[in-house]
């Protein structure tokens, strides 16, 4: 058994489903509250192209974030933005909502 902070879950390995489905099921239970904190922002910006508005921002912001997470791990050495100036920035690239 794995702890998921939900309680005690099986193994991918012990899921009937197999691996896969349990990995995409995990990221997409991390995935919608970030899909549903930028479809609020894209509200209040006055975006009128709805779901699929949200859904490409919040891929881009996503794959952006996964894509830091691993090169920092693959590359510590390397010297990286501070993490807070890395978010700032990618939100104001990605998702600009009119900060100073």
């Amino acid at each position: 058994m794995v702890s998921t902070g939900r309680g005690a879950q099986p193994s991918t390995s012990d899921h009937p489903r197999g691996t896969a489905i349990v990995l995409r099921e995990a990221g997409m239970d991390a995935f919608r509250p970030l899909l549903a904190t930028v479809a609020a922002a894209l509200r209040e910006l006055g975006n009128e192209h709805g779901q699929k508005a949200s859904f490409e921002v919040t891929s881009e912001l996503w794959l952006s974030l996964h894509g830091r997470a691993h090169l920092g791990g693959a590359l510590p050495w390397f010297d990286f933005p501070q993490e807070s100036r890395y978010l700032d920035r990618l939100i104001d690239q990605v998702l600009p909502v009119g900060r100073t």
